[in-house]
């Protein structure tokens, strides 16, 4: 997608207010609304929520969503409680299961996490894709969530580690365009929208 189109739809998607209406959508028309769900996962620590998935067999899968063969630009996102129970169902075989699935489910779940404040999910675009994370506090220390958990010093930073992450699998030198972070559950919020947004301290 070409940075232009890319930049206004995210911008437009949030200004109008569309995001969580489009998501909604996509879902009922991938017939999400049909499966079941479960309670999310309440784990003592972060890397319990990456312990439970990995260990109930979540591995990354490619977005599928099509409509009339055209892939939506911005992308649905499984709801957390479904997400939660195809993990403790059948370890997530079939269907959906990308970046912004799992770290929207693992955003969710971080929230019920004692002590666990400001969780973010954080989408970041550079030419030729995109990629979803998260982040939170906890006790005073930042963290990023890109499948892994590292300490970081400033959310702001994240845009460009997930550009210099893609780099390092791709082998090229691409820097962030855009970038969203957002609190996605249990409503969509827009907190920063970039490339000139930044997360207030």
């Amino acid at each position: 997608m070409k940075q232009w189109w890319f930049g206004l739809w995210i911008s437009l998607a949030y200004a109008l207010r569309l995001r969580g209406l489009f998501n909604s959508l996509q879902r009922r028309l991938k017939g999400e609304h049909n499966l079941p769900r479960a309670e999310l996962f309440k784990a003592k620590t972060p890397q319990e929520i990456r312990d439970f998935a990995t260990s109930n067999g979540y591995t990354w899968r490619p977005d599928e969503t099509r409509i009339g063969g055209w892939r939506m630009p911005l992308d649905w996102v499984t709801h957390p409680k479904v997400f939660q129970a195809k993990l403790e169902s059948d370890g997530y075989p079939e269907g959906e299961g990308d970046c912004d699935d799992y770290h929207n489910w693992f955003a969710a779940c971080l929230r019920l996490v004692p002590g666990v404040s400001r969780v973010l999910v954080v989408s970041s675009g550079y030419p030729g894709g995109g990629h979803c994370t998260c982040a939170y506090e906890l006790d005073g220390q930042k963290y990023w969530v890109n499948y892994r958990i590292q300490e970081i010093d400033d959310f702001n930073d994240i845009p460009q580690l997930t550009a210099d992450w893609a780099n390092e699998r791709k082998g090229e030198g691409n820097d962030v365009t855009f970038y969203v972070f957002e609190r996605a559950y249990p409503k969509w919020e827009a907190v920063a929208i970039g490339p000139k947004g930044k997360v207030e301290e």
